[in-house]
């Protein structure tokens, strides 16, 4: 699939964003219905907690449930993004927002897990949040620029004039 969306984007030539955006409108709560499934199953527990929000893991101790968490953040996301949706002031605005505000919430989220390995004190989760904050600033910075750049169609000689005498 993505050897064939790189092809296909390959031809299109600069409308990338655009589909992007379409997309992200229909994944972002499509995630919530993903993160029910694992706030069912608590397939991602954290550390032990007194949190009004944490869960009993089946072996008595309550903790954190990340999936419960990532649900609730997929539903302010959609509700952000579906509040936001006639806002556009440059083109990747939407993907921009989702990317601004999941980041730095994955990355705290990713320092209450318990299993995962960790480089240098963050897990590979937070790696990639910040990989996810990098790229938001990236779109907004490309973003704000294009917006602000005019373009000026190209001067052509008028055609069909009659010859000066």
């Amino acid at each position: 699939g993505l050897l064939g969306a790189w092809l296909y984007f390959r031809k299109q030539k600069g409308r990338v964003m655009q589909y992007i955006e379409a997309v992200l409108f229909g994944l972002v709560p499509a995630w919530i219905l993903g993160r029910l499934g694992c706030t069912i199953v608590f397939d991602h527990p954290g550390r032990k907690t007194d949190f009004f929000l944490g869960m009993e893991d089946g072996h008595g101790v309550v903790r954190h449930n990340l999936g419960l968490y990532e649900m609730l953040t997929a539903v302010l996301l959609t509700l952000l993004l579906y509040g936001l949706k006639n806002r556009k002031p440059f083109d990747g605005f939407h993907t921009a927002l989702v990317l601004l505000v999941y980041a730095p919430i994955r990355f705290s989220l990713d320092a209450l897990r318990t299993a995962d390995k960790t480089y240098w004190g963050w897990t590979a989760g937070q790696f990639f949040s910040l990989a996810l904050l990098a790229t938001s600033g990236y779109l907004i910075v490309q973003g704000i620029k294009n917006r602000n750049r005019k373009t000026i169609p190209p001067v052509s000689e008028p055609k069909n004039q009659p010859a000066s005498s």
